[in-house]
């Protein structure tokens, strides 16, 4: 009886041993359902998501703006020359007169260029590309004639402010004398790239000054006297057309 007491009493801790020993075992979760993998469409919204609202907010403009904002920096930028822009590109400036001089630098003659020129802006000029790069004007502009001075020092031209409109008729009158038709006004065409030379012609060509054969075409040299010397300075410029196109390296 004793023995069999043993038997059941060993038995029972067996028991309680490997129950012990099972709830010591980690506890094994069920896996969870795995999520899914977003769709291309869900990837496209989170990332265009703004411009996708404003597009549904019929806000057609901002989601262009947007989108132009997004591209890359083009290499070459091109522009569409017009009469609005001309003078967002370009700049008048007088052209230098040309100047002769001894071995000593002592000035001889001096020739006075009474042309005019549109010229590149600095900003833009070292960016211009030459090639596929062009630009035609159409320009007017009126003669305005005064009084001519030099400084032999430096060869300066300068042109006085006061208009002389009868000593241009009397020098178209004389001129009309011996069969040249001189032109009152300007009217030409310019091509060019970085600079546009607005050649000046009829009365705006030269010098004149009046001796005792009448008005005649004078010059600045050893034998200046000190005779008044008038010209033609270039008043009203208007460009009327604008066409073609600048390359520029950004």
């Amino acid at each position: 009886m004793k023995k069999c007491l043993m038997f059941i009493l060993l038995f029972a801790l067996c028991l309680s041993l490997i129950a012990c020993g099972q709830s010591a075992q980690p506890v094994q979760e069920e896996p969870s359902p795995a999520q899914p993998e977003p769709s291309k469409g869900d990837l496209m919204y989170e990332k265009y998501s703004s411009i996708i609202d404003k597009l549904e907010s019929e806000d057609y403009q901002a989601a262009i703006d947007e989108i132009s904002a997004m591209l890359p920096e083009p290499e070459i930028t091109e522009v569409t020359i017009t009469p609005e822009n001309f003078y967002e590109y370009y700049e008048l400036v007088p052209m230098d007169p040309y100047i002769t001089k001894d071995a000593g630098g002592k000035i001889l003659e001096i020739w006075p260029e009474f042309a005019q020129q549109f010229i590149l802006k600095t900003e833009y000029r070292d960016r211009l590309i030459y090639e596929g790069s062009n630009v035609e004007i159409g320009v007017t502009a009126d003669y305005s004639m005064r009084a001519v001075t030099v400084d032999w020092n430096t060869g300066e031209v300068l042109l006085g402010e006061e208009d002389f409109p009868d000593i241009k008729a009397a020098i178209i009158a004389e001129y009309a004398k011996y069969g040249s038709s001189m032109e009152e006004s300007l009217s030409t065409t310019v091509n060019g790239v970085d600079s546009l030379y607005v050649q000046v012609g009829g009365i705006g060509g030269s010098c004149y000054t009046k001796n005792e054969y009448g008005w005649g075409p004078g010059l600045f040299d050893q034998n200046y006297n000190g005779q008044d010397m008038y010209a033609a300075k270039l008043v009203n410029i208007q460009i009327v057309r604008a066409e073609g196109t600048l390359l520029f390296n950004n």
